[in-house]
């Protein structure tokens, strides 16, 4: 089941992320990214790099492309492909959990408006893993200038048709906000504020239409919100003050 060579997992039904061990495994989050992996000194290093990047009145192509560079985040990617996409998956099979068929209620649709509600009242970060989420305005920014400057080595998750996750930055991974259904939608939860939480794209794609009590972790309505903090003294807010600079780069763009 893990994306990996069988000579470390024979059985090929189990993940050598989360292990065997249902005693074990994270009981807050699905699965957290190994040592090496983990996105969190990346993301500083992305604020810095577009902080440098919007310092200047001018688009600098090269600060651009270092901006680039940092947002690849290679073993991030890796072991979202390998691990993190499926961790949900992984608990369902150990636990043997079959998904009942419940007829949704309303729409499942989480306009914009709804989504930003659900990020700002969570403070920009993921309620399951912690990680910290960017405005999806920065990242199609971002890959709009890159293809006006003849790259395209960002590419979001917004149009997914044609792009295979290997062309996706790690970081995108790991930052991309989404508002997950607690109570999945096909599980009969409704779209609202008081079941959505703000989730990067590894744990919304991971927890798949399991609920909470079935994959072992803790409902993250249940826990306590709080303020963070950036490297740079900023309250998180998702870099959403870069949104303007970077919306003048484009409109000013040869």
């Amino acid at each position: 089941m893990c994306r990996i060579s069988l000579k470390d997992n024979p059985a090929g039904n189990w993940c050598t992320a989360l292990g065997e061990d249902e005693k074990k495994w994270d009981n807050e989050c699905l699965l957290r990214p190994e040592v090496g992996a983990d996105p969190s000194t990346q993301v500083d290093s992305f604020a810095q790099a577009l902080e440098d990047l919007c310092s200047d009145k001018t688009l600098s192509p090269s600060k651009l492309h270092r901006l680039e560079e940092v947002a690849q985040h290679d073993k991030f990617r890796d072991w979202y492909i390998i691990h993190g996409k499926i961790s949900g998956n992984f608990r369902s099979s150990l636990k043997k959990t079959k998904i009942p068929k419940v007829s949704p209620s309303g729409s499942n649709n989480i306009h914009d408006e709804l989504l930003n509600e659900v990020l700002e009242r969570d403070g920009y970060y993921c309620q399951y893993c912690g990680c910290r989420l960017i405005v999806r305005e920065v990242w199609k920014n971002l890959e709009k200038l890159s293809l006006l400057h003849g790259r395209s080595l960002i590419k979001t998750l917004k149009q997914r048709q044609g792009v295979k996750d290997i062309d996706v930055p790690g970081l995108i991974f790991a930052t991309w906000p989404f508002a997950d259904h607690v109570v999945a939608y096909k599980r009969g939860g409704h779209t609202n504020e008081e079941n959505l939480v703000a989730s990067c794209f590894a744990c919304n794609y991971g927890k798949d239409n399991f609920t909470c009590e079935e994959l072992g972790i803790t409902d993250p309505r249940d826990k306590a919100k709080g303020t963070i903090i950036n490297s740079d003294g900023y309250t998180w807010n998702g870099l959403k003050r870069f949104i303007e600079p970077l919306d003048i780069f484009i409109r000013h763009c040869p």
